[in-house]
C-alpha cells in the first residue's frame, strides 16, 4: 500500500508482466523480469540473490490484502499486552519495550512457555511468561495484518468504473524516480538500527536479508512508527 499523502512521483512509467496477479500490492519492490517474450519485463522481488531492483508498483487497482503496521502498547497488570490487529504472521514481526522513545533489543517468544520472554495467547494478544517489573511498560510493535473489506476501502479506496487498463494489457505502474511511501516493509528487522544494509525481501523492503540484493539509489527518508506506520524512501532509480 502506497500512504499517496505522503508520496511525490517524480516518474512512473508502465511495465510488462506476465500476469498482473503476480504484482501482490502497490508500494511492492519490483525487479527486471527477463521471461522470453517479455520486452521490459518487471516481476515482484522474492528476495533471491542477483535480483535487479527497478522500481516500486504502483496502480489503480485495489489490492490490499496484508500491510505492515506498527503499534504502542501497553503492557497490562496480568503481563499481556495486545495488538490492535490480528498479526497475520508470527515469523514477520518485532516486539521491543521502550526506554521513554529508545527501543531496546527485541523480545523473544515461544509456543511453549519456556525460557523465553513471551508466547502467544491468540495472533493479537501476547503474555510474558514472568511479568516481574513489565506491567505498564510500553511495548513497540512491528507485524503485519490483513485489514477487513471495510478497513481497506477506508484505507485505499474504490477505483473507478472499469479498473486499471493495466489489468488488460499485463502491465504495472513502475515508479523509478520519487518519494514513496509505502506499507511494504519487513517488519521482523531493526528499522531503528543501522539503514546501510536496505536490500530486497520476498515482496517488501527489508535489511539485509537471504539475497543482500543492495539498493544503492535508494535512501529512507522516514523510519515506521506508532503514528505514521509507512517506510519512506527517496528513490532516484532512472
Amino acid at each position: 500500500m502506497i500512504i499517496f499523502s505522503a508520496t511525490r512521483v517524480d516518474r512512473s512509467v508502465p511495465r510488462n508482466v506476465t500476469s498482473p496477479s503476480l504484482i501482490t500490492a502497490e508500494g511492492v519492490p519490483l525487479i527486471a523480469d527477463n521471461t522470453p517474450g517479455l520486452d521490459n519485463g518487471v516481476a515482484q522481488a522474492a528476495g533471491a540473490s542477483g535480483e535487479v531492483f527497478v522500481g516500486i508498483s504502483i496502480s489503480q487497482q485495489r489490492s490490499l490484502s496484508v500491510i505492515s503496521t506498527v503499534d504502542e502498547v501497553v503492557v497490562a497488570s496480568d503481563g499481556t499486552f495486545s495488538l490492535n490487529h490480528n498479526s497475520y504472521n508470527s515469523g514477520l514481526q518485532r516486539f521491543a519495550i521502550l526506554t521513554g522513545t529508545t527501543e531496546g533489543a527485541a523480545l523473544t517468544s515461544n509456543s511453549s512457555p519456556s525460557t523465553s520472554q513471551f508466547y502467544p495467547v491468540s495472533s493479537s494478544t501476547i503474555n510474558f511468561i514472568t511479568n516481574t517489573g513489565n506491567a505498564g511498560k510500553t511495548i513497540r510493535a512491528y507485524y503485519r495484518y490483513s485489514p477487513t473489506a471495510v478497513q481497506a476501502q477506508m484505507l485505499q479506496g474504490d477505483v473507478l468504473p472499469g479498473g486499471d487498463a493495466g489489468l488488460i494489457l499485463n502491465q504495472v505502474g513502475v515508479i523509478v524516480a520519487g518519494d514513496i511511501s509505502t506499507t511494504e516493509f519487513d517488519p521482523s528487522v531493526n528499522w531503528n538500527g543501522s539503514l546501510a544494509t536496505l536490500a530486497l525481501g520476498s515482496g517488501l523492503f527489508t535489511l539485509g536479508g537471504g539475497g543482500t540484493t543492495l539498493l544503492p539509489n535508494v535512501r529512507v527518508i522516514h523510519r515506521p512508527t506508532a503514528n505514521e506506520p509507512w517506510l519512506g524512501l527517496s528513490l532516484n532509480n532512472g
